[in-house]
């Protein structure tokens, strides 16, 4: 690993540049990142297909078309930090040069995969997620389970808007869920030293994130409709649309959140933390020892 040669310049940014950037990011890296991002997205599409097909008893209606998206978003929105986790190995793989091949990510997704379910499936509601998912009752009005829905994707805002970076700690620093020696950091403890003085910074950034990630997911859905109402000269929202367009839509928007969060991760640690500095140095020392040797 090259620590002073990274596919980024190490530099802090503002928010609006790191938006840009992740654009970019996006380009250059399309292929590994639409790989990564569909290999859970995939299957959560088709899980969350299954437990609304009931949902959808008239594709035409207003009110059933509305209802059906409001669920899907609510959806997508638990999932996704579970569809961020490959992509953001593949990210901090792929700054530094290193092999960015399924094998590879697989490893480092298995030799944490009990920090990673303990994390995002009991402490920030996987579980609960999939387990209301598929307890949402066959009825188009609004149920019990659809408020404990939105109560779950409510703690999941704040949470992930103020610790944002938790699969950046487990995933790239590999910090541990216990102390395993004196001088061992826990996810707990750097959670509360990386986020504890920029909460109020991570929730504006988050806020921002979020508001360029659904305009971009706007624009696809407009412009996908435009598209396929050209083509068959139907300007009403059908199965394509709705089943679709929209879900591949949220989706993308989510793997472009990835990239932001990771941008707004290395921008932390370098106001922060000096880190273009600390890299210089290891780098310098990576060398001596080379030498040396």
């Amino acid at each position: 690993m090259q620590l002073d040669r990274t596919q980024i310049t190490i530099r802090p940014r503002s928010g609006w540049e790191i938006l840009d950037l992740a654009l970019r990011i996006c380009w250059l890296q399309h292929r590994p990142l639409l790989l990564y991002t569909a290999i859970t997205a995939v299957p959560l599409y088709f899980f969350n297909m299954f437990v609304l097909r009931w949902a959808l008893a008239d594709e035409y209606s207003y009110d059933t078309i509305s209802y059906y998206l409001w669920l899907m978003g609510l959806l997508v929105f638990l999932e996704a930090p579970l569809v961020t986790l490959a992509p953001t190995d593949m990210l901090g793989r792929w700054m530094f040069s290193q092999d960015t091949s399924w094998p590879a990510i697989r490893a480092d997704l298995w030799a944490v995969s009990g920090r990673l379910f303990w994390c995002f499936g009991i402490v920030r509601g996987g579980l609960a997620a999939f387990g209301l998912a598929l307890s949402l009752e066959p009825s188009l009005d609004p149920s019990g389970i659809d408020f404990l829905l939105v109560v779950l994707a409510l703690y999941s805002a704040l949470v992930r808007s103020a610790r944002p970076f938790l699969p950046e700690i487990i995933l790239l620093e590999r910090s541990w869920l216990r102390k395993r020696t004196p001088q061992t950091i826990t996810i707990g403890r750097r959670n509360s030293a990386l986020h504890g003085p920029s909460t109020g910074d991570m929730i504006g950034r988050w806020m921002l994130m979020s508001g360029a990630a659904s305009l971009l997911a706007i624009s696809l859905i407009i412009s996908a409709w435009y598209c396929v109402a050209m083509l068959t000269n139907d300007w009403q929202w059908n199965a394509i649309m709705v089943q679709v367009v929209v879900p591949v839509s949220f989706w993308l928007m989510v793997m472009y959140t990835t990239v932001v969060r990771y941008l707004y991760y290395l921008d932390l640690r370098i106001r922060r933390e000096g880190w273009e500095v600390e890299l210089r140095v290891r780098a310098a020392a990576q060398e001596l020892r080379g030498q040396l040797a």
